[in-house]
């Protein structure tokens, strides 16, 4: 019998090289092959095979998924173009028989209030109508997102949003990861995994993080809430393009509507364990800056 096949898009990325990390350490009874664009920029782990893998060049993708079983399609970071770069990985792994994808897709992507679940809900839509076996890996918030400002809040004396300071559930981009490191070698292996997995972490508010943030800072850092469209101001102020402000500023938004919150189990139940403690990651980041 020959050994099953788990290949992962985007294995270059920051969440793909981590999900290829995971199965490098746990998939041992399967074969692990990490799909990049250009292989001569990706360091690859011992024992990974790595293959040609250009979203827009769709000879590499036949030849990417080419007796693959089980594939983690790692949404492409391309927003405008993540639908048809995803169609056409899924109408390659159809073609090449591939058994299962599993997608990274957007926490509740039918009902979310963020612009951003427009390209994912197409995706999830195709792909449930592609006739290969599909499991939805609805992915919150990264803890990162906020903790990588960390230093213009302390030096700014603020952590900004625009959330009304509505409870969110991020996780940390490595749990979300091993969540679907796991979930993937569990369909390797040939359970057929439930369609849809809601992802997040412990919940709390951003007035929480910033009084975190205080503790580890050693002075106040409180928690400012702007309008969106001011704090989309803000965020141009600082140097982000527009686009990424206006996209910033529509995820809190939908944050502060619920968008970002989640009560699930379904990461505790994928990691075979509790989310790492987001005041303890917090902690680590403030002390990191001061070193």
């Amino acid at each position: 019998m020959s050994t099953k096949v788990i290949a992962v898009t985007g294995a270059s990325g920051q969440l793909g090289a981590l999900i290829v990390k995971h199965l490098v350490a746990k998939a041992t009874s399967f074969k692990t092959v990490a799909l990049v664009r250009n292989p001569a920029k990706y360091a690859a782990p011992d024992g990974v095979e790595v293959r040609v893998f250009d979203y827009d060049n769709a000879s590499t993708l036949a030849s990417g998924v080419a007796g693959v079983s089980v594939l983690v399609l790692v949404s492409s970071p391309t927003v405008g173009q993540r639908f048809p770069q995803h169609k056409a990985v899924i109408d390659a792994a159809k073609v090449a028989g591939v058994s299962t994808i599993l997608y990274t897709s957007l926490l509740r992507a039918p009902t979310s209030p963020i612009a951003l679940k427009a390209e994912h809900v197409v995706t999830e839509e195709y792909l449930a109508a592609s006739g290969i076996q599909s499991v939805f890996l609805r992915n919150g918030w990264y803890l990162e997102n906020w903790t990588g400002g960390l230093a213009g809040a302390i030096a700014g004396g603020g952590v900004l949003g625009a959330t009304k300071d509505a409870l969110v559930s991020p996780a940390i981009r490595n749990d979300y990861a091993e969540a679907a490191a796991n979930a993937a070698i569990r369909s390797a292996g040939g359970e057929v995994l439930k369609r849809n997995f809601e992802l997040g972490g412990t919940s709390f508010k951003l007035s929480d993080y910033a009084a975190e943030v205080s503790v580890h800072a050693g002075k106040t850092i409180p928690y400012v809430d702007l309008p969106e469209e001011k704090y989309k101001e803000t965020l141009q102020s600082f140097g982000l393009p527009e686009a990424v402000a206006a996209l910033l500023g529509n995820a809190d938004n939908g944050a502060s509507q619920g968008g970002l919150f989640v009560e699930t189990t379904d990461l505790v139940e994928l990691l075979g364990r509790q989310p790492d403690d987001w005041r303890a990651f917090v902690k680590n980041a403030v002390l990191t800056l001061e070193k």
